[in-house]
């Protein structure tokens, strides 16, 4: 029940993968944003941002840091850490052996997860949203990790709101440890 309600208020515009939403619906909003602004001569260029093994990679002192700025239930929040950093039994057939205690990330299972992964996210892509305002329309979604940011507008103002915007989010994104997947790619209709 905290969860729900932190949730219920900590759901920024940019978010997609919140409750009654899938990937699908997000996916075509973004083709929309694209074709819409395409049909109507304006020039669109799109940024497909992932993140590799996000659920992998997470810093959890980064991630404590942004749960106490985000004001996620903290007792939720430590008995969830409870379970990412319990020991883990490896079995293969009938052999059975204790893993190292993991010291980073998060289990992609956990009930809490995809919560922990926008705690994660929420102050990157909120001032990210604050970026959007300027001579190009903006369409900024994220889908847990997936992150679609897209411009359209005149040729060299999306050129230089995609590129400037790009070079924030790349680094805000680095500076929480996130590695940028190789499958990340950009989209333009000129």
């Amino acid at each position: 029940d905290e969860i729900r309600q932190w949730d219920a208020t900590h759901t920024g515009p940019w978010d997609a993968a919140i409750r009654g939403s899938w990937a699908l619906r997000a996916a075509v909003r973004g083709a929309m944003f694209d074709e819409i602004h395409t049909l109507n001569g304006e020039a669109v260029s799109t940024i497909l941002w992932d993140m590799e093994k996000f659920y992998d990679n997470i810093d959890m002192l980064l991630l404590t840091q942004k749960a106490i700025e985000v004001e996620y239930p903290l007792l939720v929040f430590t008995l969830g850490l409870q379970m990412h950093f319990a020991p883990r039994a490896l079995k293969a057939h009938e052999c059975n052996a204790y893993a190292l205690l993991p010291t980073n990330g998060i289990i992609a299972g956990c009930v809490q997860s995809n919560y922990l992964a926008r705690v994660m996210l929420f102050s990157i892509m909120q001032r990210q949203w604050e970026l959007n305002n300027g001579p190009t329309n903006t369409y900024l979604r994220t889908f847990v990790d997936d992150i679609r940011h897209s411009e359209a507008g005149e040729p060299n103002e999306v050129l230089t709101a995609i590129v400037d915007k790009a070079d924030t989010l790349f680094n805000d994104l680095t500076d929480a440890n996130c590695v940028i997947s190789p499958k990340s790619t950009l989209l333009a209709s000129n």
